[in-house]
C-alpha cells in the first residue's frame, strides 16, 4: 500500500514538516514587525512593496502607480497580491497574509513531490526515490521561502511545474 500511496503520503508529511518549521521560523520573530500573519506569514524586507498597494486597491479603489522619466511603474510584482488581494475583501489582514503562506506552503509541496515523481521515470533503482524523500524531509531544503510573503515562492513553484510540463511535451511523440 505504501508504493500506491507514495508520493500522497509524502506530500501530506511534507506540508505538515513544512508547517511546522513555518511555526518554529515564526516564533523566532515573536513580537517584532516581521510577524504580520496570526500563525506563520512573515515579513521579507519587500513584503510592504507587494502587499501594500493591494492595501490601497482595496481601501481606495486605485491601483498606485508612479511616472518616472514617462514611463508608468506600477510597483514590485503586482500580480502576487492578487491572491491576498481577494482574501483580504473577507478577512483581516493577518488571516488573510497567513493563508498566503499556507497556499504558497501546498504549491511549493506540491512542487517537489511532483517533481520526485518525474524523476522516478528516470531512475534505475525505485527505491532511491524514498531516500530522496528522506533526506528532503530531514534536509528541508530551501523551503524557509514558504512562509514569507514574496514573489520567490510562488516564482520557484512555477518554474518547477514548468520544466515537469515542458519536459512530458517534448518527451511526447504527438508534439514532436
Amino acid at each position: 500500500i505504501m508504493s500506491k500511496y507514495k508520493y500522497l503520503f509524502f506530500f501530506i508529511l511534507l506540508i505538515f514538516s513544512m508547517i511546522y518549521d513555518a511555526r518554529k521560523d515564526y516564533n523566532r520573530y515573536a513580537n517584532t514587525d516581521r510577524q504580520i500573519g496570526y500563525f506563520i506569514a512573515v515579513e521579507s524586507g519587500d513584503t510592504d512593496g507587494y502587499i501594500g498597494p493591494m492595501d490601497v486597491l482595496r481601501d481606495n479603489g486605485l491601483y498606485p502607480v508612479q511616472e518616472s522619466e514617462g514611463e508608468i511603474l506600477v510597483g514590485r510584482g503586482p500580480y502576487y497580491g492578487i491572491l491576498y488581494f481577494i482574501l483580504s475583501l473577507f478577512l483581516h489582514k493577518p488571516v488573510a497574509l497567513d493563508l498566503v503562506a499556507i497556499v504558497q506552503i501546498i504549491l511549493f509541496a506540491l512542487a517537489i513531490t511532483l517533481l520526485l515523481k518525474e524523476s522516478e521515470r528516470y531512475i534505475k533503482h525505485k527505491s532511491i526515490i524514498y531516500v530522496f524523500m528522506v533526506l528532503i524531509l530531514i534536509l528541508k531544503p530551501a523551503w524557509s521561502i514558504g512562509w514569507f510573503i514574496f514573489t520567490e515562492s510562488f516564482a520557484l513553484s512555477c518554474i518547477i511545474f514548468f520544466c515537469i510540463t515542458y519536459n512530458k511535451f517534448t518527451e511526447s511523440e504527438r508534439y514532436k
